[in-house]
């Protein structure tokens, strides 16, 4: 999915970024406004244990609607174990900048773009049974190979981190499938990674939706990857669907809530700004 973009960064370089959307994405809202500001929300984000944010959905409630709240849960939780800088693995040379000492600087990355952002959870594939989650190829540690995954591939990537891409496809014949391409390498380089929070609604909502009944529907991984874990709804394991709240939902890979939503929108009714995935008309 993402040589064309690759080889967009090669030939236009002045563009520092580029985003990767698609024909059957819909947007609630003023573009503009909703995509700036996820890039305001990325290069706000501290690095501390953010990898670890990354791994899970904020909801609101659970929180007090604050995100600085919920930076505070994940870091009580994580601790001191979250990832800090590159990931270690075999015969690979990250590229992205030096992890400073973490005691003296927590406020790591605040202010700082991010190489990469999605608006889905990036979650650890490994134990998961996703139906791709063995297909990575051209590294030393095989299916060992720490990696991370995001499940639509909404994003916006830095030129860096496709030039980085580019290099270990064509030099070193390293690639995965187009939902862990620009995730595992982000980690594995230490390049700033954000998961962006956005709305997301549920045709089912008066049933599920009391703030904890998802929280436990769809965070039942390691602490490290909560959206993930073994057979996780988010995603098509290699025995098909999962049963969860995700096929009644606005924005996921085959929910059918959005083009009823977005046909709402159509029609008058007034929404809160959203992005809605997929829909096919």
């Amino acid at each position: 999915m993402y040589q064309a973009l690759q080889i967009f960064s090669q030939q236009f370089q002045q563009f520092d970024f580029v985003w990767q959307l698609e024909m059957h994405l819909r947007l609630i809202g003023h573009a503009y406004e909703i995509l700036s500001s996820a890039a305001v929300f990325a290069q706000n984000e501290p690095r501390e244990n953010l990898r670890e944010r990354n791994g899970r959905f904020y909801i609101p409630e659970l929180h007090d609607k604050s995100n600085e709240k919920f930076t505070a849960a994940v870091n009580e939780e994580v601790g001191d174990s979250g990832t800090w800088g590159a990931v270690n693995t075999t015969d690979f040379t990250p590229q992205g900048p030096q992890a400073p000492v973490k005691a003296e600087n927590m406020a790591w990355g605040i202010g700082e773009d991010a190489d990469l952002f999605s608006f889905m959870p990036m979650i650890d594939p490994i134990g998961t049974n996703w139906v791709c989650e063995d297909r990575i190829y051209g590294f030393t540690d095989g299916e060992s190979t720490p990696r991370r995954a995001a499940f639509i591939s909404k994003t916006r990537f830095s030129h860096l981190l496709l030039q980085l891409v580019h290099e270990a496809q064509s030099q070193h014949g390293q690639w995965l499938v187009s939902e862990a391409t620009m995730e595992t390498f982000a980690l594995m380089h230490g390049l700033k990674a954000v998961s962006i929070p956005h709305p997301i609604a549920f045709a089912n909502s008066n049933d599920i939706m009391a703030a904890r009944k998802p929280d436990q529907a769809i965070h039942m991984g390691p602490k490290h990857s909560k959206a993930g874990g073994h057979n996780p709804s988010l995603l098509y394991t290699k025995q098909g669907y999962v049963a969860g709240p995700w096929e009644q939902s606005s924005y996921w890979w085959s929910g059918n809530e959005a083009p009823r939503i977005w046909h709402q929108y159509l029609g008058g009714e007034c929404l809160p700004p959203m992005l809605l995935h997929p829909v096919k008309d």
